[in-house]
């Protein structure tokens, strides 16, 4: 729990992916987003999860 990703890991040298809801109450998907817009990596993608 003493890790802040936003600002303790902001590059990754390999791809990375989130598998994600809008409707996940664990995670917010906004998290995920604002995450993703300030990691640095070779790809970065978010796969929705409908169901």
């Amino acid at each position: 729990m003493e890790v802040d990703l936003l600002r303790d890991i902001t590059e990754l040298k390999v791809p990375v992916y989130f598998c994600t809801g809008r409707r996940d109450y664990n995670v917010p998907f906004e998290l995920v987003i604002e995450y993703l817009e300030k990691l640095r990596a070779p790809h970065k993608k978010i796969i929705w999860q409908y169901k």
